[in-house]
Order: C-alpha cells, then sequence, then structure tokens
C-alpha cells in the first residue's frame, strides 16, 4: 500500500467482461491502525486510457506497477494508513462522463 514517500493504493483486477476495458472507478477508503477512515473517495478514477489504445483484454488480469498506484490526500495530522479497500464500481470499454472528467492529477500522481 505505500509508495516511496507516499502512501500508495494498488488495485489489481481482471477484466471478466466480453470487451476490453479502458476505464475503472472505484470506491477508496484507507484506514489507520485504529480502523478509523482517514480517506474516502468515491468514484476514483484508478485506470483509464485512450480509446485508441488496446486497454485490458477479455480474460487479461491488470496489475498496477509499482510506483503508479492511487496516492489518497490525507488530512494534516492522519495516522499513518494501515489498509485500504477499492469496490470496483464502473467498468467500461471508453471512458464515458458527463461535463467534468477526473484526470489522473493530483492526489493520483505516477511516479518514473
Amino acid at each position: 500500500m505505500y509508495g516511496k514517500t507516499d502512501p500508495m493504493i494498488y488495485v489489481d483486477w481482471q477484466n471478466t467482461g466480453p470487451t476490453p476495458i479502458r476505464a475503472v472507478r472505484a470506491n477508496l477508503k484507507v484506514f489507520d491502525a485504529t480502523n478509523k477512515v482517514v480517506f474516502d473517495k468515491p468514484g476514483a478514477t484508478i485506470y483509464v486510457k485512450p480509446d485508441v489504445d488496446p486497454g485490458i483484454a477479455p480474460g487479461a488480469t491488470f496489475k498496477e506497477p509499482e510506483g503508479e498506484g492511487y496516492i489518497p490526500a490525507l488530512p494534516p495530522g492522519a495516522k499513518k494508513p494501515l489498509r485500504a479497500t477499492a469496490e470496483l464500481m464502473i467498468v467500461e470499454e471508453f471512458l464515458r462522463t458527463p461535463e467534468k472528467i477526473e484526470m489522473p492529477l493530483p492526489p493520483h500522481r505516477v511516479r518514473r
């Protein structure tokens, strides 16, 4: 669950449907050692690829690359996160959004 300097959530998942997947959103929660929720993000975009990308094929598994997980924005003074949960909510062949597109920018950062 931890990145090099920041807490990081890694979510691995399998495409069990009949079409490629290019967008996944999940409800993320992070808990401290006392089981208190210190981060709650419904509908977080945890995977997104452009339409021209092949995406994750039916039957294939996506494994979050080391250092490229979701970085939760923890409140100041929060205790060290101990565990996280991810409930996959929206899995799509193409990213569909109303007016707002959640870009993979802070709190989601990719480390290279």
